[in-house]
């Protein structure tokens, strides 16, 4: 079996590697590292090589900066890439601001920017599957996963599905702040990639909602993070846990307001990303590697591995994937991509079937999925002018002229990321 990793020389690659490591399901394997950054490439390939040969599983693990010799013959490719990099990020984060609308890598214009930089590149990937790895399937953990699974749903024919980690990391975060991090936690999650809310939510058996409300008045008086206590605070008022990006559109100006005069959070991660690759080399010539500064943590890659794993054994186990909906929630469109839990069986992809979304979580959710379906069409076929309409439906934005300046704004600093508008 061969595992392409579009994007295997960021500093999330070892610890999602590792996590391929440790699993017997990949076992002899050839996984195929890709990156653009020839330099940061070599540094993951040499550890995780190395990695690898001490952990006796057989896996092979190559590298090539070649996009079409790194998926040629390839049974899965795994995306993982941010085109544009994190210099990109920033932008997408701090030009918002300056329009009073919070800037975020998935939500609001900048999760608009990053799939307009995001979707050729996955446009392309897709072409060469189709001519060097026609029976692969496409597993994309690139961002923005709604707009980007959208497009792979309405125009490729690749086999493709979209995972995101969130949710499972946003149960370990409200364990952690509850102080219960080994609980026996059970949830559903439904709804749009980061704009998801929970059902049968329980916590050691007990009402997990009710466990988040004990709590809240203690959570915000913490030093927790603003999105953590956004959650807890939409979960009082609500009684459904929320997806931990949800603050972001229920709190816009108390986001937008915390955030000006500080730096980006690209900002932060850029400071930090020579601490990772300096670890990196350094376990790289230790005999016995210890990864114990990795982006995105320690379990990073679990989820990956877990749903590589399944489509490999089809063993039935349930993960949450984003998937055309097909009637599964039946207030959302037949065609739309929805986040939820499904079966991956012998016979394909293994939907459940929910009762209509309340009211009050399709005032948001209902027009982010059409503002979804729109900016993919627009980016795909590189229409300017679709382009700014859609931007002016995302709920955080709902004004064409400001839409057309920010567009214009993006495009003087982005326009070499952006080949389906030149």
């Amino acid at each position: 079996m061969k595992l392409t990793i579009v994007g295997g020389g960021s500093s999330y690659a070892p610890g999602l590697v590792k996590a391929f490591i440790n699993s017997k399901t990949f076992d002899g394997c050839n996984i195929v590292l890709h990156d653009i950054n020839a330099e940061t490439l070599e540094v993951v390939t040499g550890l995780v090589s190395k990695l690898a040969r001490l952990a006796g599983g057989g896996i092979n693990i190559t590298s090539s900066t070649n996009l079409e010799a790194a998926i040629d013959g390839a049974d899965y490719v795994l995306t993982t890439c941010r085109p544009g990099g994190f210099e990109c990020r920033h932008q997408d984060e701090a030009i918002p601001l300056t329009f009073g609308i919070y800037g975020q890598e998935t939500c609001g214009p900048g999760g608009f920017f990053f799939a307009a930089r995001s979707l050729p590149v996955i446009r392309n990937i897709t072409e060469i599957m189709a001519r060097k790895a026609p029976n692969a399937i496409l597993v994309n953990y690139t961002n923005p996963t709604q707009i980007v699974a959208e497009a792979l749903t309405r125009y490729s024919d690749v086999p493709a599905i979209s995972i995101c980690d969130q949710s499972i990391g946003d149960i370990e975060s409200v364990l952690n702040a509850l102080g219960r991090a080994d609980a026996d936690v059970k949830f559903t999650s439904i709804g749009l990639n980061h704009a998801t809310w929970t059902q049968d939510f329980t916590i050691d058996g007990e009402d997990g909602v009710a466990a988040m409300n004990a709590a809240h008045d203690q959570v915000i008086a913490s030093d927790a993070n603003d999105r953590l206590k956004g959650m807890f605070t939409l979960a009082k008022r609500f009684g459904s846990m929320p997806n931990s990006y949800l603050p972001y559109y229920y709190y816009m100006s108390e986001f937008v307001s915390r955030a000006k005069g500080k730096p980006t959070r690209a900002e932060v991660i850029m400071s930090e990303l020579d601490s990772y690759f300096d670890h990196y080399k350094e376990e790289s010539a230790k005999d016995q590697p210890t990864l114990t500064h990795v982006r995105g943590g320690s379990d990073f890659g679990d989820m990956a591995v877990d749903v590589i794993g399944a489509l490999v054994t089809r063993d039935g186990s349930e993960h949450i994937l984003n998937v055309p909906n097909l009637g599964s929630i039946p207030n959302l469109p037949y065609d739309s991509v929805v986040e939820m839990p499904c079966r991956i069986t012998p016979i394909g992809v293994e939907r459940r079937k929910f009762a209509e979304l309340e009211d009050w979580k399709m005032a948001l959710i209902g027009p982010l999925s059409i503002y979804q379906r729109r900016a993919a069409e627009a980016i795909w076929k590189g229409d300017k002018s679709l382009a700014l309409s859609a931007l002016a439906m995302n709920p955080m934005v709902h004004d064409l002229g400001v839409a057309s300046r920010m567009f214009d704004v993006f495009y003087e600093k982005q326009s070499q990321h952006y080949p389906a508008f030149s």
